[in-house]
């Protein structure tokens, strides 16, 4: 069975999407420290503060968005040695790698 699962920018029409998967998390777990959800426009202004530094992707499926993924930096997260540090979140791939490795492309250059 084929996935037809794209891997895409998000865009501002996700808005809706995006505060509806986010509003399971935030009122059924405590992964977030969220207490209210926030809504579409407020996703919205989100994801574009954090698309002028960094990547906001979501996964599609005929049309219909079924996740997304954000980076960013976490500041002042850590404590040690008397001070307070930021923090900057990735994910590492753990399947096969490319073989010479495609070029780093900014973000921005992505569709």
């Amino acid at each position: 069975m084929e996935k037809n699962i794209k891997i895409r920018m998000a865009r501002a029409q996700d808005a809706e999407a995006l505060a509806r998967i986010y509003a399971y998390y935030v009122e059924k777990t405590a992964i977030t420290f969220e207490h209210e959800a926030p809504d579409a426009a407020e996703m919205e202004t989100r994801r574009k503060k954090i698309f002028e530094h960094s990547p906001y992707l979501v996964a599609e499926q005929e049309g219909r968005v079924l996740g997304y993924q954000m980076a960013g930096i976490f500041h002042q997260s850590g404590y040690k040695f008397g001070r307070w540090y930021d923090v900057a979140w990735m994910e590492k791939m753990l399947g096969k790698h490319e073989e010479p490795p495609a070029a780093v492309r900014d973000f921005h250059s992505i569709d």
